[in-house]
């Protein structure tokens, strides 16, 4: 395997494919099935004469002969006037680890090495284990068990026929122990499908429409089981139920979800429920990147029973910064390895109560951040009167919503927040809605941003006789000002310390995110009103100065442009 690793194999992929490319678009299963074919006539005794004398010769099955027409079957004689012009290992080293060459046919059935790789190590395979691929696409983590151990079982599921074929390509190429079934992983019955191991990639933000979640046999089983599981829940719960229900006792499962589904208010029920069955082992933060054909966000988690506390590993910052894409090397997979069983600056232990406390979020950055101790520090919750969330308007709903006349009614956007100030001259807007009114900012209300980071901070200061609607990326927080001063809060929330309060319960990476239970849970300075206030008062002071400097620096910038005319 090493040894057909290290061929050069993409100065001659590159080859056959522009060889066939002259009249036909050689896409990654042309290429393949090419190689395939070719491969197998380096035995004499394979006829080549014609297409299906070549399936005869090698006894291809439908789905195989199926596979190779319709790549190849056009273009049979171009391909077969290839036999014997590359070596056979040359083309088995394309079949195999085409995917690690800089080839980008593209396709979305592949997982990348390094995290096969991985997830294999996290296994640990023994002999004649069994291991099961649940999605297994071209069979990326397939080949990756093999070379880890030669002698496993392995049983490949997938949905997509295509894929499906090139993964039993390639899986007979290696000549291992494998079979391979075409289904969807949603209708398995796990009274015949149990394993020790099982690995899936699974396709990553499904609608429930394309779940079928009514009508796969599995899911609607584990759904009535297990009231957690409903519509309303993120695919990814919904495919980690599945792989729970095919594992054996002492079983394990490792599969790669969106980091979306283990902090978000949407499956907080479904993290509750696999929290307290004590079903989660680890949960590992992969960095950006990851991926050729997505920037989604992803987490590797570590599923098995029994667990009575998770290990939480932030993987973000360990790994090689390609061009395109980010890997882990050999050295970073043992470092992962070893914190998913030890805990090392970037991983730890959480038990089921601190989860519980933090709404079952696992999302590992949340706890891995540095405590942050705030002197007196009170509940941010106990001088709230209320956070609600901009108005949910859409953009074209927006659009017919805009005055070109001045009104009493504006609107306020993220893009309106610049330097911690509101922009005086909102959009106008004809009128607001009653139902729309909750969405209303109130005098001296703390605007903050909900995604994005570094966040926004404002406190609003509305005109008498003016109505000024947020947006819906927007946090509108009442403060109770008998207990705190709603300046005092964002001078401290734009303060080194303060940052690093909102950064401790940000989650997300692509788009950082601040959750509203989170929020009110952040501790405050709890210093006596008279303080607050006598900060607020330096700190609006100094707004009002750097108010005085831009004008005068706009008044500058008005002068220089008429500098010749003078």
């Amino acid at each position: 395997m090493k040894e057909l690793f290290t061929i050069e194999g993409q100065h001659l992929a590159w080859n056959i494919a522009n060889i066939l490319r002259g009249t036909y678009h050689a896409d990654k299963n042309t290429l393949v099935a090419a190689a395939y074919v070719l491969c197998k006539a380096e035995n004499s005794e394979i006829c080549m004469d014609t297409f299906d004398a070549f399936c005869s010769s090698i006894n291809a099955t439908e789905n195989r002969k199926a596979f190779l027409e319709t790549y190849i079957g056009d273009i049979w004689p171009m391909a077969a006037g290839l036999r014997h012009r590359f070596s056979a290992n040359a083309l088995k080293s394309i079949i195999l680890f085409y995917e690690d060459r800089e080839m980008r046919f593209g396709g979305d059935d592949s997982t990348p090495a390094s995290l096969s790789k991985l997830a294999c190590k996290l296994f640990d395979f023994a002999t004649d284990d069994e291991v099961a691929d649940f999605g297994i696409g071209s069979a990326a983590f397939s080949i990756e068990a093999y070379i880890s151990n030669p002698a496993v079982e392995i049983t490949g599921i997938d949905i997509n026929a295509s894929v499906l074929e090139i993964a039993s390509i390639r899986l007979e190429i290696l000549e291992c122990n494998a079979s391979l079934e075409h289904g969807n992983i949603l209708d398995i019955d796990p009274s015949t499908h149990k394993y020790k191991y099982i690995f899936s990639n699974y396709p990553f933000g499904l609608r429930l429409k394309e779940l079928g979640f009514d009508k796969n046999s599995m899911v609607k089983r584990i759904a009535q089981q297990t009231p957690a599981i409903t519509k309303g829940v993120s695919s990814d719960w919904i495919f980690n139920a599945v792989l729970v229900e095919c594992l054996k006792a002492n079983g394990k499962a490792i599969a790669i979800m969106t980091n979306g589904s283990t902090w978000n208010t949407l499956d907080k029920a479904a993290r509750k429920h696999f929290i307290e069955n004590g079903q989660i082992e680890a949960v590992i933060a992969l960095p950006e990147r990851m991926f050729e054909n997505t920037n989604i966000p992803t987490t590797m988690i570590v599923l098995s029973e029994g667990n009575g506390h998770i290990m939480l590993v932030d993987a973000t910052g360990l790994c090689d910064k390609g061009r395109r894409l980010n890997t882990f090397t050999d050295q970073q997979i043992e470092r992962i390895v070893y914190a998913v069983s030890h805990e090392t600056a970037y991983s730890r232990i959480v038990t089921s109560e601190e989860l519980a406390s933090n709404d079952y979020v696992i999302n590992p950055t949340r706890y891995l951040t540095e405590n942050i101790e705030i002197e007196n520090g009170v509940p941010f919750a106990s001088v709230i009167k209320s956070i609600t969330r901009g108005a949910p308007i859409k953009a074209s709903d927006l659009d017919e919503m805009v005055s070109a006349e001045p009104t009493d009614f504006q609107y306020l956007m993220l893009a309106n927040i610049q330097h911690g100030q509101i922009e005086a001259n909102l959009p106008y807007i004809k009128e607001i809605q009653e139902h729309q009114q909750k969405y209303c900012l109130k005098n001296h209300s703390l605007i903050l941003s909900k995604n994005g980071a570094p966040f926004k901070i404002a406190v609003a200061e509305v005109p008498e006789g003016k109505t000024i609607l947020a947006n819906g990326n927007l946090y509108i927080i009442e403060i109770d000002e008998e207990k705190a001063d709603p300046y005092f809060i964002k001078a401290f929330l734009e303060s080194e310390k303060g940052i690093a309060v909102l950064k401790s319960i940000t989650v997300g990476a692509t788009i950082p995110s601040i959750g509203i239970e989170s929020l009110k849970k952040i501790m405050i300075p709890g210093l006596p009103i008279e303080i607050q206030r006598e900060i607020a008062v330096r700190y609006r002071a100094k707004v009002d100065e750097i108010e005085l400097y831009k004008r005068k620096l706009q008044r500058a910038y008005e002068e220089l442009s008429h500098i010749y005319d003078n």
